[in-house]
This record gives C-alpha cells, structure tokens and sequence, in this order.
C-alpha cells in the first residue's frame, strides 16, 4: 500500500526533471544569449533535490518491507530448527525427517523471497504501466464529425462568421469575440495586433488546430467541420512560426511536405521562396 503510490510520485518526479532537462538543451542558445546557466541550474537543482527526496523515501519503505520479509523468514527457520531439535530427542521423528523438514523450510523461504522480490518489481512496473495507460486514454478535443466529407477541388474563399474562442472551458477571458471576417480566393491580406492577441490562434482556426467556442468557419461555403480532418489540413498550407528541421538531407526536408514532388517542382518553390541560392551553396 505504501510503495505503489510512491512509485507513482518518483515517476511523476523523474518526468518532470527529464523535461526540464530536455527544454534547456532544446533552448540552450535562449539561456546563453541570457546568460541565465547559474539560475537554471539552481532550477534543475531544485528539482533534482526533490526527486532525491521521494526516491530516498521510497529506499527507506523497500528496506522497511525487505527487513520484515527477512526478519520472520529467520524467525520461521528457528521455530523450525528448534521444533525439530525438541521433536527428535524423545525419538518422534527421525534424523531424516528432520533433515527434509529444513530442506522444505529453506525450499518455502526460497519462493517467499521470490514473491517478495516480484511484489516490488511489479509494484514500480505497474506504476509505470498506468501512467503510460493514462496518456494513451486521453481521448482528442478535435475529431472527425460523423459523415465528415472530403475537401476536394478547393478554391481557396475563407469566412469567419461570429467566432469567439478561448483557451480552455474554465477560462474567463475571450481570445476572440465575434470576429467576421471573408477572404476571397486569390486575395492576401495581413492580420496585425499586439502579442497574445489572436492572431495565430485564428489562423489555426482554418485547419481545426483549434475549434471554435461560437460561430462557424467556412472553407468554400463549408462549415471546416464537415470536412474529414486529414483532407482538410493536407489542403491547407501553412508556414508556421517555429521553424523545425527534420534529420536528413535538406532535400528530405523540402519533399516532407509533398513526398511526390519532383526536382523541378522543388527547386522551383525553392527560387519562390528566394532560398534556392543559398541551398545551392551548401
């Protein structure tokens, strides 16, 4: 009872400190250009601390449980020792029964220990399973609605008609509140405002990164709902804000897009985009 929520916590502990450690090293370049090493190491130090804190409390109730096993396991083989020896003096059994008896005995103590052994491992492993079991339980915000068509021909028309949205059901603030909104197919327009203020979350509206609280999103006249999520965000492209490369070739990163397109194609959006000379130095 003791150790399996234990287990648990040390778990919970070395995840949190495995991700401290993964965003430092992803965003080294962030805290040099800073020069904030002293304060995230006192940070992960902090974190390591409390990690050290549970898994030594752990140790201590492992002891604890193995010291009993131990203890009645040698207190068991004395009654059995000192029982026999009272036994074969007045001669009710013999030397050989007596013999056997502690054969048995240290066969028993041999499996107790095993058991006691299992009991701990599949405590921290079932620990491990449930939380894993829990990540994978959690079921999407944004599916696919019953008879979702496919998004086929587009045209490109875009319309926000009544949107508001905000983060999570418990939050108070609206990010956006009745955003009407009709972009024409062919037609650029920009969106400006301060940091935090929406813009990207509406956007994101268009390939259902985010649903809508109220109001609809229309792509060629059709709510985005009615639209599979697949066929609809392979329709939709986007260039997002974090620039991400994938390992390979920079030829392999051009073509995760599109994986049929050809030379011509790429180098052609490449000369687009005005990097195809600088790729061409490499």
């Amino acid at each position: 009872k003791n150790i399996k929520p234990k287990f648990g916590n040390v778990r919970d502990k070395f995840s949190k400190l495995n991700a401290f450690a993964q965003e430092n090293i992803s965003g080294n370049r962030v805290v040099k250009a800073f020069a904030k090493e002293d304060y995230e190491q006192e940070k992960f130090n902090k974190g390591n601390e409390r990690f050290l804190t549970v898994k030594k409390y752990v140790y201590k109730i492992m002891g604890q449980f193995q010291s009993c096993t131990r203890l009645f396991d040698g207190i068991m083989y004395i009654i059995v020792v000192a029982a026999g020896a009272l036994f074969l003096r007045p001669g009710l059994i013999t030397a050989g029964d007596y013999v056997a008896y502690l054969m048995f005995v240290t066969t028993l103590m041999t499996s107790v220990r095993r058991i006691v052994e299992f009991s701990e491992q599949f405590q921290r492993g079932m620990t491990g399973i449930e939380r894993f079991s829990e990540i994978l339980d959690i079921q999407p915000d944004i599916v696919d609605e019953k008879g979702a068509d496919e998004l086929k021909a587009v045209k490109g028309e875009i319309a926000f008609k009544n949107v508001s949205f905000k983060y999570g059901k418990n939050a108070k603030q609206e990010v956006l509140k009745d955003i009407n909104l009709s972009i024409k197919s062919g037609e650029t327009i920009g969106i400006i405002g301060s940091t935090g203020c929406g813009k990207t979350t509406l956007v994101s509206m268009i390939p259902r990164l985010y649903d809508v609280d109220e109001g609809q999103v229309l792509v060629d006249g059709v709510d985005v709902k009615e639209y599979s999520l697949y066929n609809l965000r392979e329709g939709v492209g986007m260039v997002l804000q974090k620039n991400v490369l994938f390992s390979g070739t920079i030829k392999d990163n051009l073509r995760w897009g599109n994986e049929n397109a050809t030379d011509e194609e790429m180098i052609h959006a490449c000369r687009l985009a005005c990097a195809h000379d600088f790729i061409e130095s490499f």
